[in-house]
């Protein structure tokens, strides 16, 4: 994940390697935007009413991304990290319960907003 603009050398082996393996996706000339969410919280809540905040700014018909890496929590999750961000263990499993909160899958239900993947985007 944005390893692309390391270098040179590097982002010439991406493009090849996603051209490849058919996943070249260019979300912007699709007119894929941001998921509008600001802060994500310190707490579950916070964050769980922040996702819910930006699911309720999104707009019909257009298509949104949002990005994250859900995991649960244990010893693997626990070897992740680096200098200056060693709670990946901690965070991975709140985007998880973020993800399959009741709250939020009871707006997504209601707001009727449809779920997709990027195998859906170029279809």
């Amino acid at each position: 994940m944005g390893c692309s603009g390391w270098d040179d050398q590097v982002a010439k082996v991406y493009a090849r390697l996603a051209k490849e393996y058919d996943l070249d996706i260019r979300t912007g000339a699709l007119g894929v935007e941001r998921f509008p969410m600001g802060q994500k919280g310190e707490t579950l809540e916070e964050w769980i009413n922040g996702f819910i905040d930006g699911l309720n700014k999104l707009e019909p018909g257009k298509i949104y991304l949002f990005v994250e890496h859900p995991a649960i929590a244990g010893s693997e999750m626990e070897a992740v990290g680096h200098d200056g961000y060693y709670r990946v263990n901690e965070d991975r499993q709140m985007v998880t319960e973020v993800f399959t909160s009741e709250k939020v899958m009871r707006i997504i239900k209601e707001r009727k907003i449809k779920l997709i993947s990027y195998a859906d985007l170029v279809e």
